[in-house]
């Protein structure tokens, strides 16, 4: 969160990881680095209001619109992040290890901070507005005759990107839900990774945790490659979240020295979901 730092430092090998654009300079986990955020870029002649049509789940559109536009989503690996809190984090971890690693990797974020550019990160630099705005231009006529959401025709244009850029992997974090996401458009998601699960969005995703964490858990496909492993951290991460679990029930524990067990948790769930990411990369 802005404002908040922890206790631990950056190693240096990952505080160079991270895309130093602006001047000034912030805190990230207690040490200063040179953390710049893109600058606003104005879409509003390219993106209609969110109030106009407000949320409208459902992949019908976007895998139709991205079929007319040469199937870009085909054209690259990615790695699926869902999940109520957590999921940036994690898209933002998980980004640094593979650039500590020697690849090359993209990440699609959602929401932004200050500029519509912080959404699309090209290994360690955000998309530029020009680049941005020419992405969506193109890709705007494709949006119109398939009555794209802004969402959607961002996923399109950005998965579009990404298939140009040719990364090694590519980091999709969930919009909203999952089974309905349209970053859930993508076929190859061969690895999955959640965050915690709890109560958001009731109106789209049901209104209890079983049916809410059964939306993000539907982003699991037959024929994913890990689907144990992703189903085995959902597991772990449900136990962590919700109500104080009722007598007789044990709660998953970590007992590792200085980390509380819902951090302690998070950092195995990263680095299990960041070893299965160059695993799934080479072939081991």
């Amino acid at each position: 969160m802005p404002g908040r730092a922890a206790s631990a430092a950056i190693p240096p090998s990952t505080a160079s990881l991270i895309p130093a654009l602006a001047p000034g300079q912030q805190e990230l986990l207690g040490q200063p680095i040179a953390l710049g955020l893109p600058a606003p870029v104005d879409l509003d002649d390219l993106l209609e209001p969110f109030a106009r049509r407000g949320v409208d789940l459902g992949l019908q559109r976007v895998e139709a619109a991205l079929a007319e536009g040469g199937h870009p989503e085909r054209r690259f690996a990615a790695v699926q992040v869902a999940g109520t809190n957590g999921k940036g984090s994690i898209c933002t971890l998980l980004h640094a290890i593979l650039r500590a690693a020697g690849l090359r990797c993209a990440s699609y974020r959602s929401p932004h901070l200050v500029s519509w550019c912080e959404r699309i990160q090209l290994d360690d630099a955000w998309i530029s507005p020009a680049q941005l705005r020419a992405d969506l231009t193109r890709w705007q006529p494709i949006g119109r005759r398939h009555q794209l959401t802004p969402f959607e025709l961002l996923t399109a244009a950005a998965f579009d990107r990404f298939a140009s850029e040719a990364p090694d992997l590519v980091i999709l974090e969930v919009g909203l839900g999952g089974r309905l996401d349209a970053t859930t458009a993508h076929p190859q998601r061969s690895l999955l990774g959640f965050g915690s699960i709890g109560l958001d969005h009731r109106e789209h995703l049901g209104s209890t945790l079983a049916a809410i964490a059964a939306e993000k858990a539907a982003v699991m496909a037959p024929g994913s490659l890990l689907k144990a492993l992703a189903m085995a951290v959902l597991g772990l991460l449900l136990s962590q979240v919700g109500p104080d679990p009722s007598p007789g029930t044990q709660r998953f524990s970590l007992d590792l020295p200085g980390l509380s067990d819902g951090i302690g948790l998070a950092v195995l769930a990263i680095g299990l979901i960041g070893m299965a990411a160059l695993q799934t990369l080479y072939g081991l």
